[in-house]
């Protein structure tokens, strides 16, 4: 039975390209990054239920504050400083649906 060499190379050409393509789209952007992020720090204000009653203008100093104390956070850390090295698309995912900032924490390992 011979098989022709051209097949062969084909074939495994695409092979690698669907490799690639398939383990690029699991990649975490830094938007994506930033979003869970923001995404954190959001479910940190829900957590606290005198949050919504503030004016508008305490409520970005309140955020302000929120952030600088999670960015003590490792995970936050994580995400915020080796995301794209180190948050798998799973994590992500996990994160963004996370209800609360304990669950969200456990979504990054």
């Amino acid at each position: 039975m011979r098989v022709r060499l051209g097949s062969i190379v084909t074939t495994l050409v695409l092979a690698s390209l669907m490799i690639l393509a398939f383990g690029c789209a699991k990649k975490v952007t830094k938007a994506e990054c930033a979003r869970i992020v923001d995404k954190f720090i959001d479910l940190k204000l829900q957590e606290n239920p005198r949050y919504e009653s503030l004016p508008p203008t305490l409520k970005a100093t309140v955020r302000a504050a929120v952030k600088q104390e999670s960015d003590q956070d490792p995970d936050v850390q994580q995400a915020t400083e080796h995301c794209e090295d180190e948050i798998t698309r799973e994590e992500f995912d996990c994160a963004n649906k996370a209800k609360s900032s304990r669950e969200w924490n456990a979504c990054i390992n």
